[in-house]
């Protein structure tokens, strides 16, 4: 597991060669010990790698395989941050109705988003971008709220210490800027 955390942590600081490095050395040892999960979070790690990187159809392949692996094992509510960027990639890439089914996917059942999530914040804020960007001015109202929501429990849940890093993340920052002006990132991210 130290390996895809490693892989995560490397694609978040734009390090993408590292990134892929660690990720394929962590995808042979999942794949070596058949071990499902393990190779879904890896191939969810290297999707954001590729993604940061620029590479966007290979992100997609790569979560795609992911999405595969975790329907197998019926884990699919532990893959809501990377559907939710699949939708953001979709719609980086242009393509809106992929975008719109990523985002339909996703939202099937709000709740699990805040049970199989890290980041269910960003789950709706993913959602909210991308239904915005298909017209949907009033739904995407409503999953802003419902990001900055939350955002707000999540933060509440946090140290002091911690409150401030957590509401500086970029993601974070962009719900913050929507909900209090109206000022959306474009593109979505």
């Amino acid at each position: 597991m130290s390996l895809s955390n490693l892989t995560y942590v490397n694609a978040c600081l734009s390090q993408a060669d590292a990134a892929r490095q660690i990720g394929t050395r962590a995808l042979e040892k999942a794949r070596g010990h058949g071990f499902g999960l393990l190779e879904a979070a890896v191939l969810e790690n290297l999707a954001m790698t590729e993604a940061a990187a620029g590479d966007l159809k290979r992100a997609i392949a790569l979560a795609q395989e992911s999405f595969e692996l975790r329907s197998r094992s019926h884990s699919e509510t532990w893959s809501a941050k990377t559907l939710a960027d699949v939708a953001i990639w979709q719609a980086r890439s242009g393509d809106m109705l992929a975008a719109g089914a990523a985002v339909k996917q996703l939202l099937a059942d709000e709740e699990a988003i805040k049970d199989g999530s890290d980041w269910p914040s960003y789950c709706f804020w993913a959602a909210a971008q991308v239904i915005r960007l298909l017209g949907e001015d009033g739904e995407a109202a409503r999953l802003l709220t419902r990001a900055h929501g939350a955002m707000q429990n999540e933060a509440m849940d946090l140290e002091d210490e911690d409150r401030a890093s957590f509401l500086a993340l970029p993601f974070n920052r962009d719900i913050a800027s929507a909900t209090a002006g109206g000022s959306w990132p474009d593109p979505p991210r």
